[in-house]
């Protein structure tokens, strides 16, 4: 019975996210691609550690105001430059992220991982391609809304 609402609880999220990526590009929310380059020429390494420092902050103080999340989504989550294994290892050092879903194991045409932090009120979610490290679709969303 675990097994199956483990696996019930992945396809939600997978779901989720292919649903909600075309979403995102239609109505204008940030994504990546929209967004201009970071400034800075920190490396990706240093620049992830610092996204998921401010994350942490802002889930441990509970804020609820997303654009302060959208705020460290464009100062510090660079968009190119990474591996797949920085991303998910610098990830991981977060106390309030799940752990990655490969997105590929749902959908046959999608090479990703989507990353998702979470705190009672919200959470914080991106894709990084497989292929190339790039990370894409960032997104601030509160638990209650409808995946």
């Amino acid at each position: 019975m675990k097994t199956l609402n483990w696996r019930l609880s992945i396809v939600r999220r997978a779901l989720g996210v292919a649903l909600f990526s075309p979403l995102l590009a239609m109505t204008g929310l940030p994504a990546n691609h929209a967004r201009a380059e970071q400034s800075g020429d920190a490396p990706c390494a240093e620049r992830l550690r610092m996204f998921v420092l401010k994350i942490d902050e802002l889930f441990a103080s509970k804020t609820r105001d997303r654009e302060q999340y959208y705020a460290v989504i464009r100062e510090y989550l660079p968009s190119k430059g990474c591996t797949v294994e920085e991303v998910i290892s610098a990830s991981k050092k977060s106390k309030f992220v799940l752990p990655a879903f490969d997105q590929s194991a749902a959908f046959d045409h999608s090479a990703a991982y989507v990353i998702v932090f979470k705190n009672s009120d919200l959470h914080v979610t991106f894709g990084v391609q497989k292929d190339t490290g790039i990370i894409d679709y960032p997104a601030v969303l509160s638990n209650q809304d409808s995946w």
